[in-house]
């Protein structure tokens, strides 16, 4: 009996701890998705809510003038403004999640680079999450 119910404990703990890892794996593709998607949208507002108010993000290559680590909310929604003026959209796939750590491929496409034939640049990214925001966030 003592083994049964041992046995019966280890397989719901178990169960329990892949059900909050894949609830964990679900918000973290919900936000990373969210903010990209807000931004296709236009909605830079709703965007920069994904991410924390101390949040970096790093665009390499560099983004504009050269700055490829853009800082807090304001930087960052100025980046992602002009990406939405470009007619730019981000669609992520391939997302995997260790602990806060997200990584994921992404699929970048907008209007300067339709005009030079490029429909759509594959692209990686890494992200650190904490208390469900975006705190670091690195494409490459």
């Amino acid at each position: 009996m003592y083994r049964f119910l041992a046995t019966t404990m280890a397989v719901m703990t178990f169960c329990a701890g892949t059900a909050v890892a894949e609830d964990y794996a679900a918000a973290g593709e919900s936000v990373i998705s969210g903010a990209f998607s807000a931004m296709g949208a236009g909605d830079i507002q709703a965007a920069v809510k994904f991410f924390a108010p101390d949040a970096v993000y790093v665009a390499i290559p560099a983004p504009w003038d050269g700055k490829a680590a853009l800082v807090g909310p304001d930087e960052i929604g100025a980046w992602l403004g002009f990406l939405a003026d470009d007619n730019s959209t981000i669609v992520i796939h391939d997302v995997k999640v260790d602990g806060n750590r997200i990584t994921f491929g992404g699929d970048f496409a907008g209007d300067h680079f339709r005009k030079q034939g490029i429909d759509v640049i594959p692209m990686d990214g890494v992200a650190i999450l904490k208390d469900g925001l975006i705190q670091g966030l690195m494409w490459y």
